[in-house]
């Protein structure tokens, strides 16, 4: 799988590195933000995943969508959900989330105990362990997990693979 960076303006212009080659960029879904759309393929892994990723929320919200990191979640009224790893807006904002649909409907979700803090680092972690658990881990510490009738398989939609925003909602940024 590839994908592209889509920036309103220029994404890596001066950006430090991490290591031999990674970069950052600035997540979100308005002109001054960047985000990387994967195309949707019929590589997208059914069974076992974790997602991962690092985040410095410059603000938490309590915008009615949350704050999305990493996500392959369309329309739930088209079958298009498949996984998703955010910030709820729940309880003040910053309480990341995982979740996972088994049909493109129905959901089902591991949601952290603790809220991030503003300007400063954190690991997300998002796992699922097909007919087992998902899990949710914050700077490597487990801080959710559900083992109630989890599915199977995740489901392959027809929806992107997005870092840093959700394409069709009105996802409040970093």
């Amino acid at each position: 799988m590839s994908g592209t960076l889509h920036n309103k303006r220029n994404a890596f212009r001066s950006f430090r590195t991490f290591g031999a080659t990674s970069r950052y960029f600035r997540g979100g879904a308005t002109s001054n933000f960047d985000e990387v759309i994967v195309p949707d393929s019929p590589d997208f892994p059914t069974g076992a995943q974790t997602w991962s990723c690092w985040v410095k929320p410059a603000r938490l919200t309590t915008h009615n969508s949350g704050q999305d990191m990493m996500t392959k979640w369309g329309d739930q009224g088209s079958n298009e959900l498949s996984a998703i790893l955010f910030l709820s807006n729940s309880f003040g904002g910053g309480q990341p989330q995982f979740y996972i649909s088994s049909n493109g409907s129905n959901v089902f979700l591991a949601a952290s105990s603790v809220s991030l803090t503003v300007d400063t680092w954190h690991h997300i972690v998002g796992v699922f362990t097909p007919s087992t658990s998902m899990q949710i881990y914050v700077d490597g510490v487990l801080t959710g997990s559900n083992t109630t009738s989890i599915p199977s398989a995740v489901h392959d939609s027809p929806a992107d693979f997005v870092i840093g925003w959700r394409d069709f909602s009105f996802v409040a940024t970093f």
